[in-house]
């Protein structure tokens, strides 16, 4: 238990709309050398990057994967309706949570990618708080962090001329493709 308490107190907070305070380097190298290896796996296994978590989860990685992949289903319930689709083709472990309802429908009526991004996130974050009352400085105040980290590190990387730009480069290929296939633009 000290070397958590050690490990945890040499982190600096974390706050929803900071920069990130620490690389995830830095972060991984203070989980490796403070928390003993099974422990530091499960901390590091889940990265919002990755489809599925990369190993076993703490208990509190467990229970936000299952929140986090519940959002992911009642998004692509909510956008392969509106699409005209049946989501069921998309799910994931279906599962029903009436509580991602709200956060999912706020996002597609977003008026931009950034601000639904942000609506999501911003309910990542509130769900971590709420998993992580009363952990203090054991392995899941750890996947907590890391998670949160993560959020931090993704929204600092958001460019809204990158992703301008980005835009305009997939749209255009769109239109290439589309013209040729039909041999003309559409």
């Amino acid at each position: 238990m000290a070397q958590y308490y050690y490990a945890g107190a040499s982190l600096p907070m974390l706050l929803e709309e900071s920069r990130p305070p620490v690389t995830e380097q830095h972060f991984i190298q203070i989980v490796n050398s403070g928390l003993p290896e099974a422990e530091a796996g499960k901390v590091l296994a889940f990265r919002f990057a990755d489809r599925e978590p990369a190993g076993a989860l703490t208990r509190l990685g467990q229970a936000f994967w299952k929140s986090e992949r519940n959002l992911r289903n009642e998004l692509v319930r909510q956008r392969a309706s509106a699409a005209g689709q049946d989501p069921k083709n998309y799910f994931v472990d279906e599962e029903e949570d009436p509580f991602v309802a709200d956060a999912a429908a706020e996002a597609v009526k977003a008026e931009s990618p950034l601000t639904a991004e942000q609506v999501l996130d911003s309910w990542r974050w509130r769900k971590l708080d709420e998993l992580q009352s009363g952990h203090q400085f054991d392995e899941d105040f750890f996947a907590a962090y890391y998670l949160k980290l993560q959020l931090l590190i993704r929204r600092d990387q958001f460019d809204v001329e990158r992703g301008k730009a980005r835009f305009e480069a997939v749209y255009q290929q769109v239109l290439n493709d589309n013209t040729d296939q039909t041999g003309e633009s559409q």
